[in-house]
This record gives C-alpha cells, structure tokens and sequence, in this order.
C-alpha cells in the first residue's frame, strides 16, 4: 500500500474519519513533524477536497463497500 493508502486507512479506522489522499499527504507529513521535532502542539489541517471525489483510493484503502461508504458519509 503507498503511505496515503495507509494514513487514509489509519485515521478511517482509529479515528472513524474519512479523508482524501491529498489530505492524508498533509496529514501524515504532520505526523512525521511531530514525531522529528517532538512537538504536540495542535495542527490545523483545512481539507479542500471532498474524499467523494477520491472514492476509489478510499475504498481500496480502507477495505469497506461502496455501499458502506455512502452509508457512512450519509450519517456523519
């Protein structure tokens, strides 16, 4: 899996969130600031695109249906 595949599928499945592959770029490039400087300090990360847009990276990422997928965006 590339490293947006497994950022995607990591906060999908610990923080029950769903996002695209240019945010989970941001996201885990943050992950890796934080871990060189040691830093925890708050992030604000402002997601562009909707991962509606990105849904066949997202489904392969995350391993769930495409039915499941609209079932969760619908809810949340």
């Amino acid at each position: 899996a590339t490293r947006s595949s497994s950022t995607i599928n990591s906060v999908f499945r610990s923080d029950k969130y769903i996002i695209d592959s240019h945010t989970a770029v941001c996201y885990s490039g943050m992950q890796d600031y934080r871990t060189k400087t040691g830093t925890s300090k708050l992030t604000l990360i402002i997601a562009e695109r909707t991962p509606l847009l990105d849904k066949d990276n997202i489904l392969k990422a995350t391993g769930i249906s495409e039915k499941d997928l609209d079932r969760f965006i619908k809810n949340n």
